[in-house]
């Protein structure tokens, strides 16, 4: 029997999230803060969308969970969407960054809600090159909204702190906080951290995304005692409430949060200040937070319902506007909101209508709006329910349904009985269609086209009997088993090296091991026949091998006893199963820390 020697790797990956919302175009805006020493750790879902500048999904874009007990990860499908289920969070708010090729990183804080499923969108900039400055004699450079960034001369230096000479390349947008989309391509969530410690709630007259590089693309950075001088534009809109001096923030991208760093002087329509380093700059004013929370219901035909991810707002003569989205019952958390504000609570649906506005406040304390009726009268809502049973008639409570409409995707869970009850918020003319994935089986159900024409729709008993067209399943010790379904796995094109075409690259949403399968397509890998999976360092030169690469847990180990077997294995299909023993090492140390067995199998389909 053919025993080719093939090799492992194992690192642990983390990950981290992050999101929020904002403002109305005569207003400034504010948003939920972070909570750097969190009191409380609590269970949560975030689910959200990552879009392009164009309000294009992003497929393959890289989402951390930073906020967790632990780091997670995970990547976008192709409808942009991903998905953070049961994750223990510490604090009252979630901290996401989005990583993709050619785009600014993308840093996110919203309000989470314990035992919900929260939502948010996070839409990423391009990350253009405003023009080249010579580092020996500094320079000014002026972007197109009226931003400009001034570098001082032989002030550069690089990653290590040596002084840099040469072309500094600058890449820099700025962030229109008048902007209707400003929720969405918000850098954090403006709370911050003030100069004396304190959580402060932030109302935004602009930001600026800021990055140094050099000819090969490594960041720069300004000396230690150099100043770079930054103008902000003031939108026509807001510069009545300008103050004359406004306090700098800098964005920490650990901690998820402002910090307040220097400060800001307004004259003729710009805010002028300088800056010791650079990440993300923003000029704000700070004012007490509460906390706002309600829910909110919609009567359906007869049935009365919990209207599912759609926007709210709210907003003040002093700070503008701030916004989120319902979680997936309707309810809405304001962890940083301005105390003593009059404001208007909005509600806007799917297509971008208002379809409710109430003035509220103020409030010096924490605050629960209670229920909030929304009357249904044209909109495009309508509630579908269900049961899920597997082949055999037993329930499938270890699922979840996914509703594609629209150029969009929402996902929902099902209920420990197989149950769901949702309502869906439709466009003109859309036409959802329905399917169910059972986890425990691998299974899923057919798709099934939902007609908008009926306000209530019961589906009844739903079967899932179909094999899922792509899976990896991985069983940990015989104990913790985790399957990664179509939606979580993605061709990671950056692993294509030498023989290589890429890997199928997965995550999951409550293990810390992630799995990293390589495979050279042109391989001619023989089916039913077992393959021997040794430890090795992943590098090029390994393509020359044949190898597959199947990568578990983290950082490489020796000791490690795996063999792989195909079921299938064509142009078109790779599937089968895996069984060893890998070594879970400390990241840090390099020490290995147990011994694992595992097992699983999958069905990738080659592209």
């Amino acid at each position: 029997m053919k025993n080719p020697k093939l090799k492992i790797q194992l690192f642990l990956i983390l990950a981290l999230m992050l999101t929020f919302f904002a403002c109305e175009d005569d207003g400034t805006t504010i948003i939920t803060p972070p909570n750097p020493e969190p009191q409380i750790t609590i269970t949560t879902t975030v689910r959200g969308r990552v879009i392009d500048e164009n309000n294009q999904a992003i497929e393959g874009a890289m989402v951390h969970f930073k906020s967790g007990e632990q780091l997670e990860m995970a990547t976008t499908d192709a409808d942009g969407n991903f998905d953070f289920s049961n994750i223990r969070n510490k604090g009252k708010s979630a901290f996401l960054s989005v990583q993709q090729v050619g785009k600014f990183e993308a840093f996110r804080r919203l309000s989470v809600i314990e035992n919900k499923a929260n939502f948010t969108e996070i839409k990423m900039k391009t990350k253009q090159i405003l023009g080249q400055v010579n580092s020996t004699n500094g320079g000014t450079l002026n972007h197109n909204s009226g931003a400009k960034i001034s570098l001082p001369a032989q002030g550069i230096v690089d990653a290590n702190g040596n002084a840099y000479s040469g072309t500094v390349d600058v890449a820099m947008t700025w962030i229109d906080p008048s902007a209707d989309d400003l929720p969405q391509q918000m850098v954090g969530d403006l709370s911050g951290i003030n100069s004396d410690g304190e959580t402060v709630t932030l109302g935004t007259f602009g930001m600026l995304q800021i990055e140094l590089l050099d000819a090969s693309g490594n960041e720069l950075n300004l000396a230690e005692g150099a100043e770079s001088t930054l103008v902000f534009p003031v939108p026509t809109s807001l510069q009545s409430k300008a103050p004359t001096i406004i306090p700098l923030w800098s964005y920490d991208e650990e901690q998820g949060t402002w910090m307040q760093e220097g400060e800001a002087t307004y004259a003729n329509g710009v805010y002028t200040g300088n800056v010791s380093h650079f990440s993300s700059w923003n000029v704000d004013c700070m004012t007490d937070p509460i906390e706002i929370k309600g829910q909110v219901t919609i009567d359906v035909g007869n049935k009365t319902t919990q209207p599912s991810y759609m926007a709210v707002y709210v907003c003040g003569q002093k700070f503008g506007q701030k916004g989120g989205w319902l979680d997936e019952e309707g309810s809405f958390l304001f962890y940083n909101f301005p105390k003593d504000e009059v404001f208007d609570l909005k509600i806007v649906d799917e297509c971008g209508t208002t379809i409710y506005q109430e003035t509220y406040g103020p409030y010096s304390t924490d605050t629960d709006l209670g229920t909030i009726a929304v009357n249904s009268t044209n909109m495009d809502i309508i509630t579908v329910s269900g049961n899920v049973v597997d082949c055999d008639g037993n329930t499938v409570s270890n699922g979840y349904l996914k509703i594609a409409f629209s150029n969009k995707s929402r996902t929902f869970s099902l209920e420990e009985d197989g149950s769901f009850d949702i309502s869906l918020d439709l466009c003109e003319g859309a036409e959802p269609v329905l399917t169910v994935v059972d986890l425990d089986n691998q299974l899923t159900s057919s798709p099934i086209t939902i007609s908008g024409a009926s306000t209530n729709t019961e589906l009844g008993e739903i079967t899932t009997c179909e094999e899922l067209s792509e899976y990896i399943l991985l069983d940990i010790e015989g104990q913790e088993q985790v399957l990664f379904v179509k939606e979580q796995i993605y061709i990671d094109s950056l692993l294509a090296t030498g023989g290589f075409i890429g890997g199928y690259h997965v995550s999951s949403d409550s293990l810390i091991y992630t799995i990293i399968l390589i495979l050279e397509t042109n391989t001619p890998f023989e089916e039913n026949v077992n393959y021997s999976l040794d430890h090795f360092e992943y590098s090029s030169e390994d393509a020359t091998n044949n190898n597959i690469l199947l990568n578990l847990t983290s950082n490489s180990n020796n000791g490690d006893n795996v063999t792989i077997n195909f079921t299938t294995c064509n142009d078109d299909l790779k599937a089968g199963s895996f069984e060893g023993t890998v070594s879970n090492m400390n990241p840090t140390t390099g020490e290995t820390i147990e011994q694992v067995q595992i097992s699983g199998s999958f069905r990738l389909p080659v592209e």
